[in-house]
């Protein structure tokens, strides 16, 4: 099973015993809390502006288009220059001169205050008449997201940012226009992160040590899988954060000598992380211990491949091996970028027929400031993983690791 089906089955994201839609359990406190006000200055918006135009510049474009859509849960890829909220679809026209439109903004937007309503008309004939009116309809146009499959696209929107039906009509009203895709230079822009962007994801993956803790805390023998879903809910709840990751494998009534692995990830305040934890009550099998081996071993040549300067796949391919010579795959990729995640190491296919060959975003050159996710794992089928890792930021010199609770199995003590 690949990650995207995993995330919906019912151990991931849409899991039935209680891991409910993303807004349908999140309460308004905690979306007002995690999506706005405004949480990055107007220098941060002006230093985004700034690379966005200068990227433009670079391929030619006279305008960008940069829509939001059903995949894109942290709409990051339009709030990148418009804070805040969109409704689906929405998007942002960036031209080279002049103030940028928003389309579909649950706003107000506090960074750009050209807002174009989009319930008379649908989003593709709105971006048509805008076009048109800022006298660009034989201009060249930049857009993000249309193609699939390329980098800039990840795992919850690789069916592209916009829909076919508006995209058409953009296509159809603007037919003088020359379209450019530049979304993976986009998103490798949005990778690095500036000082300020840095503290809030810090902030963020501060949040995770504190799942952690609440977690290592309520895990007990017999505990039922809604009790705990419900605790992790209430948890972000009051965080005031909001999860696009939710992977707890948890069926039944917990017992003893289970192993329990977690993966969240989600938006807190400007910032993004993911943590990972695997748990094991009461008492650890040879198994289990063999796994946990295995996989902080990857974990700990990580903090040393991992470097500014080397490619994404030079950074990840030691893992590879070290997991495969071990005679053990992972279902998950055991590096992958954070907002936007556009960098993903390989994933396993079938049992113990270990494919380590697919790279996205592989020949990227890892750079100060970008965030990871490490996921490292090793696992002899579906429910017999250890998987480990937390949220990682590059350095000038290395790495920095933000989650320390993660990158072990973690022993819950139980009475006798």
């Amino acid at each position: 099973m690949n990650r995207r089906k995993f995330l919906h089955s019912s151990g991931g994201l849409l899991a039935a015993a209680g891991l409910s839609s993303l807004l349908a359990w999140t309460p308004r406190t905690a979306l007002a809390r995690a999506f706005g006000p405004p949480h990055f200055s107007a220098d941060e918006r002006k230093r985004r502006w700034a690379n966005t135009r200068a990227l433009m510049a670079e391929h030619g474009l006279d305008a960008l288009i940069v829509p939001h859509g059903a995949g894109d849960t942290l709409h990051e890829y339009a709030a990148y220059l418009s804070e805040g909220m969109f409704m689906n679809p929405g998007a942002v026209l960036m031209p080279a001169k002049g103030d940028p439109l928003v389309f579909g903004h649950l706003g107000p937007p506090a960074w750009i205050k050209q807002v174009v309503p989009t319930g008379e008309v649908d989003l593709g004939s709105a971006l048509v008449n805008a076009v048109n009116d800022l006298g660009l309809a034989k201009a060249r146009l930049g857009v993000v997201g249309v193609e699939s499959g390329v980098l800039g696209l990840n795992e919850f929107t690789n069916d592209g940012l916009i829909t076919y039906h508006n995209w058409n009509a953009v296509l159809t009203g603007l037919k003088k226009a020359k379209f450019k895709d530049i979304t993976g230079a986009y998103a490798e822009m949005m990778l690095v992160k500036s000082a300020e962007e840095i503290e809030h994801f810090r902030s963020a993956a501060a949040v995770g040590e504190r799942l952690h803790e609440m977690m290592l805390t309520e895990i007990k023998p017999g505990l039922a899988p809604p009790e705990l879903f419900a605790k992790i809910k209430s948890f972000f709840a009051r965080q005031g954060a909001m999860t696009n990751v939710e992977a707890l494998m948890l069926f039944a009534p917990i017992r003893m000598g289970q192993v329990i692995p977690s993966e969240y990830g989600y938006f807190h305040r400007g910032g993004y992380a993911q943590v990972t934890l695997s748990v094991a009550v009461g008492k650890l099998s040879k198994k289990a211990r063999t796994l946990a081996d295995v996989a902080e071993a990857s974990l700990a040549l990580a903090l040393e491949t991992i470097k500014p300067g080397r490619t994404f796949r030079e950074a990840v391919q030691p893992l590879e091996k070290l997991v495969a010579d071990a005679g053990y795959q992972h279902g998950f990729p055991q590096v992958h970028s954070l907002s936007p995640i556009v960098l993903a190491g390989p994933v396993g296919k079938g049992m113990m027929k270990v494919e380590y060959t697919k790279y996205r975003g592989g020949e990227v050159v890892l750079k100060p400031g970008m965030f990871l996710s490490l996921e490292n794992g090793a696992r002899t089928g579906p429910m017999e993983e250890v998987r480990v890792g937390g949220t990682l930021m590059v350095t000038e010199t290395g790495v920095e690791m933000l989650n320390t609770l993660g990158t072990k199995l973690r022993l819950i003590e139980v009475p006798a």
